[in-house]
């Protein structure tokens, strides 16, 4: 009789709730019998998060709102700086560096102007990056941009950004990177990638992006480790070119190199312009340490340092990386052929050793790839949290403490994207709402800095960081009005299109019809029932 009073109490609730027979939490052995017997205790519903309230006491402190035990459901902290570095360095340097490294020279007028532009992005990135440091280490929450916007600028701001995300951005991503590591996967058996199958490119990307979401579904550790070992293979092979380039020097063939550094291209300020975009694109991958922030031990010192150690060491290995390629290339060729790395390695290494190169290309793309895909389900995690999202994204795995209900999510749309033929063009289209994001950010820390300046923030940028990122921010994004209205104009009503579907979604359909919210709810509890996944049971933010 008690169980069906309970299982009764189950089925006007959302979702599966924590019990409260003990002031610490359910055990998972506790959750996983009562899961089995449908008898679960039920508990009121916590309020929603007001969007007016900034980080709180516990919040700034980083102290949990009550004990955890062994076997409580929460997101654990396992990336100390190594793990977050690796992170950094995996997402920032892409298969471009690699591909189509002529992005350094493509608009510049000599390779010196390329290099000071290359630093000058980096320091201009580096300040952004902390930037985000002073917002991560006072929010102390996952979700990147999500969290600053909902914070101060409430749902709506939140709700665009996590759904352009899973619809566009984001998951796009993962599909690029996908197919990306499939076609140099096998490119040694296909000499010409142009000629390389696109069924068999399409095959080996959706196989890699299920591996990959299940390492992410299963352990945490595991995603960690992995990222270690891929971002450790990129490195290797960037640091190949560089010495290779450096022992070609002191063997005296410097006729390449000399008519490379003689190289010179008019001024244009257009070209300018497009060359600064271009290089700061590449840059762009730090952000995922923001979407992280939940799984890093010692917060407040780790997310400066490993900020302030990769940005640098990136824009060096650009740097070297660029004068590398010139040793072997000229710039001629660098901008006519579509895989460097494999004609540098031809070069170097034989026709024999060169299938080297585009193994290892494959690989590092991955660190890329794991980096997007450990971050997308942290993003919807934290989404459904705020009630910007279904709540079934916001629960953890009882076993494993990973989201994997949002990991779940983007398999199907990131399968369905692998098909775009067009996708990698779409998105570079879009490349400006990033920045849109970025520069959002960094008013959002100005409005902190004025309107709650007495909260505890272990780490604070000084206000000329945000101002003058925020003014470099806003040329960017003009110009890229200029050089792509049209893109720029379909992002912006695809992206305000989301705030009157979710008033129509919400005050009209599920008003009108309200058991629509009925069978909402019993899908959600049938699918706690099959992934074996409660809500978060111990606050580690």
């Amino acid at each position: 009789m008690s169980c069906n009073i309970q299982l009764k109490a189950l089925r006007r609730t959302s979702s599966l709730r924590r019990s409260e027979r003990n002031e610490i939490g359910t055990s998972t052995s506790d959750i996983n019998s009562l899961v089995a017997s449908d008898c679960v205790g039920t508990r009121e519903e916590p309020p929603p998060c007001d969007a007016t309230i900034y980080p709180t006491k516990e919040a700034e402190s980083g102290a949990s709102l009550r004990p955890a035990t062994k076997d409580a459901v929460y997101m654990r902290r396992h990336a100390n700086l190594l793990h977050c570095l690796c992170l950094i360095v995996g997402a920032t340097i892409g298969p471009n560096v690699f591909l189509a490294p002529s992005v350094f020279i493509a608009n510049s007028t000599s390779v010196w102007s390329s290099t000071v532009v290359i630093v000058l992005c980096g320091a201009v990135c580096t300040i952004a990056a902390l930037c985000y440091a002073d917002l991560i280490t006072a929010f102390k929450e996952s979700g990147g941009e999500l969290i600053f916007f909902y914070r101060p600028l409430g749902d709506r701001a939140a709700y665009i950004q996590v759904w352009v995300a899973l619809i566009i951005g984001r998951t796009g991503g993962a599909a690029v990177s996908a197919v990306a590591f499939a076609a140099l996967l096998i490119l040694p058996f296909y000499p010409s990638c142009l000629e390389s199958p696109k069924g068999l490119i399409r095959i080996v990307a959706a196989t890699t992006l299920l591996a990959l979401f299940y390492v992410n579904c299963m352990s945490v550790q595991w995603t960690l480790r992995l990222q270690v070992v891929f971002t450790a293979v990129k490195v290797v092979g960037l640091l190949f070119i560089i010495l290779a380039a450096f022992v070609t020097i002191c063997q005296g063939k410097t006729e390449i190199l000399q008519q490379s550094l003689a190289y010179r291209v008019e001024f244009e300020f257009s070209r300018f312009a497009m060359e600064i975009f271009s290089i700061v694109n590449l840059f762009s991958g730090w952000v995922v340490i923001a979407y992280v922030a939940e799984d890093i031990k010692n917060l407040d010192w780790t997310v400066p340092l490993a900020l302030l150690i990769s940005i640098p060491l990136i824009t060096v290995i650009y740097v070297l990386i660029n004068l590398a390629y010139l040793t072997v290339l000229t710039p001629e060729e660098m901008l006519t052929n579509p895989a460097v790395s494999t004609i540098f390695a031809l070069r170097v290494l034989g026709e024999k050793w060169a299938w080297i190169m585009p193994v290892t290309v494959a690989i590092s793309t991955l660190s890329a790839f794991n980096g997007l895909v450990m971050g997308n389900g942290r993003l919807l995690m934290v989404a459904a949290r705020l009630h910007c999202a279904p709540e079934i994204w916001s629960m953890l795995s009882i076993k494993r403490n990973t989201p994997t209900a949002a990991f779940l999510t983007y398999i199907p749309i990131c399968l369905i994207m692998i098909h775009i033929d067009s996708l990698t063009m779409i998105l570079n289209q879009l490349a400006s709402f990033a920045w849109m994001g970025v520069a959002m950010s960094c008013i959002v820390l100005l409005i902190m800095k004025k309107k709650v300046p007495d909260i505890e923030r272990p780490y604070e940028v000084p206000k000329g960081f945000p101002i003058s990122f925020l003014i470099i921010s806003l040329i960017l994004i003009g110009y890229s009005m200029y050089l792509k209205p049209v893109a720029v104009a379909i992002t912006t009503v695809v992206a305000l299109s989301f705030i009157p579907l979710k008033k129509f979604v919400y005050d009209k359909v599920i008003e009108k019809w309200p058991q629509l919210l009925r069978h909402g709810e019993r899908i959600s509890l049938f699918l706690q029932k099959l992934l074996l996944v409660v809500h978060q049971e111990h606050q580690t933010y």
